[in-house]
């Protein structure tokens, strides 16, 4: 069981309460004839490599998800086809080097549990929202370009019998 403790609302940006859907989307798979072709486009332009994604759709848009070197992606679209940002998940061993280098001197200590990559603009770097984990916290950091901040941690309760 967790006990949650949040920073001030002042500090989030993209805090993780507002993760698109499409990590989360549970609609309809679709076949590709079925996407709006600017997305088709756009994401073949992108992903040359990934010959057969999964497209899901719903009231919001299309989301191509796939597995690639043991990071999940899912890019989500609108429905008119427009990009709208990628989310890769993977572990600390597919975490880039420098931003590893970043996390681990403050949180030695703890477990590096999962990565959230988030791209929300093409011209921009990606924001990681790193899990970690200790024998009593959990916590998520999320790092970009020059900062680096907690954004939410967790204190486990022991169980009791």
């Amino acid at each position: 069981m967790y006990t949650r403790v949040d920073p001030p609302a002042s500090t989030y940006d993209h805090a993780p309460a507002e993760i698109p859907e499409a990590s989360v989307i549970s609609d309809s798979k679709v076949k590709e004839t079925h996407v709006d072709i600017r997305a088709v486009r756009d994401f073949r332009k992108h992903y040359p490599t990934i010959s057969d994604p999964v497209w899901i759709s719903s009231p919001k848009g299309y989301v191509a998800r796939f597995f690639e070197d043991n990071i999940q992606t899912s890019v989500t679209y609108s429905p008119s086809g427009k990009w709208q940002n990628s989310i890769k998940r993977y572990e600390e061993a597919s975490l880039p080097k420098d931003i590893r280098k970043r996390i681990k001197p403050v949180y030695y200590d703890y477990l590096i549990v999962i990565v959230y990559e988030i791209q929300w603009d093409k011209l921009q770097e990606p924001v990681f929202y790193i899990h970690l984990q200790d024998e009593i916290t959990y916590k998520i950091v999320e790092v970009s370009c020059d900062d680096m901040r907690e954004v939410q941690s967790f204190q486990m309760q022991k169980k009791t019998k």
